[in-house]
């Protein structure tokens, strides 16, 4: 049997990688010789509230994978709705084109102008309409813009 002085000297040797072969033998040796009630009295005590800062730890560990994933989700799903209303966009072009509307069936009356005042105030009118509803959507893209950067910032 080994002397307590020896083995803790081989132990710490064995730790730090310095133990040569014939020493790790005679360490196992030992080691089968001791009773395992010796190394669960040697155990050092658990700190107080460990397992609350473990759970907690962990919990917050689950709530950023969720967020990752999340968003991994949202960019994905953004790639393939860009795609498919490109694609969109793409088809009712071509699908346009291949119609060739002729100019004349759309030419009415009410039009054709003789007068270039009144042809000038309903372009005026048009131009305008047309105005409004592209700053309403701007207006809107803001919107979602703003709700988006506030959920972000949060």
């Amino acid at each position: 049997m080994m002397e307590k002085s020896e083995l803790d000297i081989l132990t710490e040797k064995f730790f730090n990688g310095e133990t040569t072969d014939e020493e790790e033998l005679r360490l196992h040796e030992a080691m089968k010789s001791v009773q395992p009630s010796t190394f669960l009295s040697a155990q050092p005590p658990v700190p107080d509230g460990l397992e609350q800062r473990l759970s907690r730890q962990i919990d917050q560990w689950n709530i950023i994978e969720k967020k990752t994933e999340r968003s991994t989700r949202t960019v994905v799903m953004r790639r393939v709705i860009g795609v498919a209303a490109s694609i969109a966009l793409v088809a009712g072009v071509g699908f346009m084109a291949l119609q060739k509307p002729d100019a004349a069936q759309f030419a009415n009356e009410e039009e054709t102008f003789n007068d270039p005042e009144a042809a000038s105030m309903k372009a005026e009118k048009a131009l305008a309409k047309f105005s409004h509803s592209i700053n309403k959507g701007l207006e809107i893209m803001d919107n979602a813009t703003n709700k988006k950067t506030k959920k972000r910032n949060k």
